[in-house]
């Protein structure tokens, strides 16, 4: 809209200096070229307030919508704000460098507006633009924003379930350990070299390895974590069920120098290793 006075004013600088026109101009009085030029020149400014005022009202329009759009879907986002937040505790993990991968949670993030939103009503189109919506980058930090909100709201979104499956119950004791002050993070599902959870608290590190079993653990899941902590060069091993273990795993754990607990007890883990560390 904003090329149309240029464009107005090309085609009367073309026309001024046409053969049709130079010989009226050089017959008229200047009284009367001076009359026709003035004539142009209004004319050009009440085009420029126009066009001037024409823009500018598409471009509140435009801002306008833009929020409205926003608050869209921020709403939309905030009807599944518990399901966001755990998926953004789940999908948020640390590679084998220590550094935080949010690719998951990019890609779920365009799922859900794929899945929840869809589009944006037509309503709210922006004007007089190629793309009619925000960036997908104001959408993706929108959907962000309602997730970390819930994360604070609910801290502990995971609880104890015989239904939940194994990295379900993984987020289940990463929530009981930030709840007793650690910093737990669960570990790449595909790739977790032995350890499902490294948490930090005061210097301490500690490799975890979950087991939501139906039976009793055995052998191999402390040796899984022995490995764990050898990978991640952690200070201690602990293998977490919501069952018992078996009289070798058992053995091998006095050996291994592996901590083997129930769930329940994860809230004590601090006091347990203090203790310990008294006690040697």
């Amino acid at each position: 809209m904003q090329y149309i006075f240029i464009f107005v004013m090309l085609f009367f600088v073309v026309l001024f200096f046409s053969e049709a026109v130079v010989p009226f101009f050089s017959e008229a009085s200047t009284g009367t070229i001076a009359l026709i030029i003035g004539g142009i020149a209004l004319f050009q400014l009440v085009l420029f307030i126009a066009v001037n005022k024409a823009y500018k009202i598409v471009a509140q329009a435009n801002k306008n919508n833009k929020k409205k759009q926003k608050d869209f879907i921020k709403l939309k986002a905030h009807e599944y704000k518990e399901g966001l937040a755990k998926k953004r505790t789940q999908l948020i993990t640390k590679d084998d460098y220590g550094d935080v991968d949010d690719s998951k949670w990019k890609a779920e993030i365009v799922k859900f507006f794929n899945k929840k939103i869809g589009s944006i009503p037509e309503e709210l189109a922006l004007i007089d633009t190629e793309e009619q919506v925000i960036s997908a980058e104001e959408i993706a930090k929108i959907i962000n924003d309602v997730a970390i909100e819930a994360q604070k709201e609910h801290v502990n979104l995971f609880t104890y379930s015989e239904e939940m499956d194994g990295i379900e119950y993984e987020h289940f004791c990463a929530s009981l350990l930030r709840d007793s002050g650690w910093d737990a993070v669960v570990s790449q599902a595909s790739n977790d070299q032995g350890a499902d959870i490294i948490a930090e608290r005061d210097g301490v590190k500690v490799a975890i390895q979950c087991k939501k079993y139906s039976s009793p653990v055995g052998n191999k899941a402390v040796q899984e974590v022995s490995a764990g902590k050898l990978h991640y060069g952690t200070d201690h091993a602990v293998v977490v069920t919501n069952n018992t273990f078996t009289s070798s795993a058992k053995q091998l754990s006095n050996s291994a120098r592996v901590y083997l607990l129930h769930h329940n007890e994860l809230s004590n883990l601090k006091e347990l290793l203090d203790s310990e560390l008294a006690n040697a």
